[in-house]
């Protein structure tokens, strides 16, 4: 017996069956040893570019059962007989015995401006796949646009026409000339649907076809593919893509060419395993980078109308140093910076990681911070100090700095309030969650009981509200590898 074709779902580090289900799964839902073997090898991970052996999956054990553990990687794995989905989640803290999950749709939703309606779940009746729910959204989207007709575009072409259409290509002439060819060979402008925001298109659709299993979602892309007979299946390079600029009548494609590039982020690989050569595929996101983007998206969103705008590490204006031996290139995660000025007003670092919330916390516990990795203080105090050296040298006191750590609110993640006054992080505080003011200590001997204080910086733990998804019972808190 083989495992099922339906999906595994899981959240990160969660463990999946290796020849039998688990306890509590579905029946089926499991990995025969050959598909744990290529799911945890050193090629799997060289061909989908995977770094950490750790944040993929790995050989594990629960019990006495052997089984593959998921990562920190979320989205879509497709192997032969098999669909892995993983989910992120939030894990549990010292206050809280549940794994909670988040919607990774949503969220992606958000990191790659993909405007899927929050709708599309239910109306394609799958809870599943994220897959799915994004397929089919993508496909209605390019299919209502192309029932109105594709855009087109004046593109260079050339025929042998009865007639001069445009100019004679001399070159060409000579050659049906030699031929007793009265025909006369002409180089034109054709408006022609064949351009690169539809083939853009049509790879997305593709792509997004050779990933769905959803009937419903299959539907709409069939539907929406049918349109594009005219347009070539040769996609528009990378670069074309990265730099495609779109024209004014073609304004309303840019979430459909959105989805089309989302869709083009796939891996496919060959699956050598047994007699049998198939291709799989994988659309996978380390999770640390999807909470970074969706913080500053969500930032960005909230900063609308005022002086503050949001860079993540990938787009900060700036380059800075720390010169520990051999020179230490330091990118914080979001740099905050007046948008009239261009100064850097604040300093933030993203964790995906569960730190209590202040409302969660009682007695000695409510300090903000209490429960912070010193070495997470360490590295956003060490962006704080360095960038204003070089920054800011003549400021009297370092630039402020945040941590921002992930949150499940209760009553779902309703939208940031802007900042009125000069704090942007001024909708994450609560009386619990005020900014820290540091001191640092000098000490001139080991022997000195009055060591000169001096201010090191100001630090706030922060929690960024995240979408939920389903909560559950965790199913292990330990990370124990």
């Amino acid at each position: 017996m083989t495992p099922l074709a339906e999906p595994i779902i899981k959240l990160e580090y969660e463990h999946i069956g290796i020849g039998r289900a688990l306890e509590g799964d579905p029946e089926g839902h499991w990995l025969t040893e050959e598909q744990a073997t290529f799911l945890t090898s050193a090629a799997f991970r060289k061909k989908l570019g995977a770094g950490n052996a750790l944040e993929w999956f790995i050989r594990s054990q629960k019990g006495e059962m052997p089984t593959v553990r998921t990562g920190c990687w979320v989205g879509i794995v497709a192997l032969k007989g098999v669909q892995i989905e993983v989910r992120p989640k939030i894990e549990p803290n010292s206050t809280t015995a549940t794994s909670s999950e988040v919607d990774l749709c949503k969220m992606l939703n958000v990191c790659f401006d993909l405007d899927v309606p929050t709708e599309s779940a239910a109306d394609v009746d799958i809870s599943s796949s994220i897959l799915e729910v994004i397929s089919h959204a993508f496909g209605k989207k390019v299919l209502k646009s192309a029932q109105h007709g594709l855009p087109r575009r004046y593109v260079d072409a050339q025929d042998d026409l009865p007639t001069i259409r445009g100019r004679i290509d001399m070159q060409r002439q000579v050659a049906l000339a030699s031929k007793a060819s009265s025909l006369i060979a002409c180089t034109f402008n054709s408006f022609d649907p064949d351009n690169q925001v539809n083939r853009l298109l049509k790879a997305g659709l593709k792509a997004a076809m050779s990933l769905s299993k959803g009937p419903r979602a299959r539907q709409a892309l069939r539907l929406a593919l049918s349109y594009f007979d005219e347009v070539s299946d040769r996609p528009p390079s990378g670069d074309v893509i990265k730099n495609m600029v779109l024209q004014r009548n073609e304004l309303h494609l840019g979430s459909a060419c959105s989805l089309a590039k989302f869709f083009l982020r796939r891996k496919s690989f060959d699956l050598r395993m047994g007699d049998n050569n198939e291709e799989g595929f994988a659309l996978m996101f380390r999770m640390w980078h999807i909470y970074e983007q969706y913080a500053v998206a969500e930032l960005n969103r909230s900063f609308t109308g005022t002086d503050f705008v949001a860079y993540g590490h990938e787009k900060n204006p700036g380059d800075w140093y720390l010169a520990e031996g051999d020179f230490k290139e330091l990118k914080p995660d979001v740099v905050i910076r007046s948008r009239k000025s261009g100064e850097i007003v604040y300093l933030a670092d993203t964790k995906w990681k569960s730190v209590p919330y202040p409302e969660e916390q009682t007695g000695a516990d409510a300090q903000a911070g209490e429960d912070v990795a010193p070495a997470d203080a360490y590295q956003a105090l060490a962006y704080s100090a360095t960038i204003t050296a070089v920054h800011k040298p003549a400021l009297k006191q370092p630039i402020p700095v945040a941590i921002l750590y992930p949150r499940l609110p209760k009553d779902g993640a309703a939208p940031l309030p802007s900042p009125k006054g000069v704090d942007p992080f001024e909708a994450l505080r609560t009386p619990g969650n005020k900014a820290m003011k540091l001191t640092a200590l000098t000490k001139r001997s080991n022997y000195d009981e009055n060591p000169e204080p001096s201010f090191a910086g100001t630090l706030s733990i922060l929690h960024l509200p995240c979408p939920p998804g389903v909560h559950r019972p965790a199913l292990g808190t330990d990370r124990s590898l």
